[in-house]
């Protein structure tokens, strides 16, 4: 709950890139933003400071051992750039900021936020891209049944932190022992594929359990093989090839190890019973190909292909 104190102007709805609280930022010098609640008329910020540390427990102790911006005067109160230590992949940033009113006086710190930093280096990718079939278009056809992927892995101690980093293109959908990841639909966002293409972290600490685990990625077309024609000319690009995939688990354990689980060939392949998807043109579900409890641990997949390792767009 935020601190509003009679008589003071006080920070709230801290925002980091526009997000609350975001996971997987790769911007190395994030902006900030707040706005701002007084219980009288005519109040405005004249300065500001903002802590940024490495702990919650810090950041309470008013310690910002990331970054001590001290009394800046100003009103800036939007896309205010963290200058302080270098930030590294996956470090979770604990912040907060306070304000001085028109009169010169001091507010109390907001709440506390948070944001995590994605992979910053193109080195940290351990993970090969996978495809469920060779990237080649068939001859004579011009899509193929949506792929899915699984892999096993056991947990032999607790987990205090797991985050997935995926790319699925064109679209995909991740599960953990038989649940969803997020609630997003069409990711990652379309891009010019011969160029950039996005991941998207999740946050899957609480989606794990001990002992046997499993990982399940289903991929659609979208974009990436739009293979019915489109106003954009979509279907003649130049990156044009049948879905794929790069994902790495981080996992970091209660006595401090941490290890990865990354996409490879030694992830298993099959179709599912999506038959047909196609941006403008929807999908044709086949029920009768359902693989049930693919999902889930202990599900025999032996009948199923290896995963091709593939060339990236």
């Amino acid at each position: 709950m935020s601190r509003y104190v009679t008589g003071t102007l006080t920070p709230v709805c801290l925002k980091c890139e526009y997000l609350n609280n975001p996971l997987g930022l790769d911007i190395r010098r994030p902006r900030l933003s707040w706005e701002m609640y007084a219980d009288r008329r005519g109040e405005r910020q004249t300065a500001y400071q903002v802590l940024v540390a490495t702990s919650l427990e810090l950041l309470e102790s008013d310690t910002g051992n990331l970054w001590d911006s001290g009394k800046v005067i100003s009103g800036q109160s939007i896309h205010v750039e963290y200058a302080g230590a270098p930030l590294q992949s996956g470090i979770r940033c604990y912040w907060k900021a306070r304000v001085w009113d028109v009169d010169g006086n001091s507010g109390p710190y907001s709440d506390a936020n948070w944001w995590e930093m994605g992979l910053l280096e193109e080195s940290e990718w351990q993970a090969r891209w996978i495809g469920g079939t060779p990237q080649n278009i068939p001859e004579g056809k011009t899509s193929a049944p949506s792929p899915v992927f699984r892999q096993t892995f056991t947990l032999k101690q607790p987990v205090v932190s797991a985050r997935a980093y995926i790319c699925g293109l064109g679209y995909y959908e991740l599960y953990l022992n038989g649940a969803k990841s997020g609630d997003h639909v069409l990711d990652p966002l379309a891009t010019r594929y011969d160029r950039r293409a996005l991941y998207v972290t999740h946050d899957i600490t609480d989606m794990l359990v001990p002992g046997e685990n499993a990982v399940g990625v289903m991929l659609g077309n979208g974009w990436y093989n739009a293979h019915t024609e489109v106003d954009w000319n979509f279907q003649t690009a130049s990156w044009r090839a049948l879905p794929k995939m790069m994902m790495q688990i981080h996992l970091v354990f209660a006595d401090g190890s941490r290890c990865r689980i990354i996409s490879d060939g030694g992830w298993r392949t099959s179709t599912g019973p999506i038959v047909f998807d196609a941006l403008r043109n929807g999908e044709t579900y086949d029920a009768r190909l359902e693989k049930t409890g693919w999902l889930l641990p202990g599900y025999d997949d032996s009948s199923w292909d290896p995963a091709l390792v593939v060339p990236g767009p």
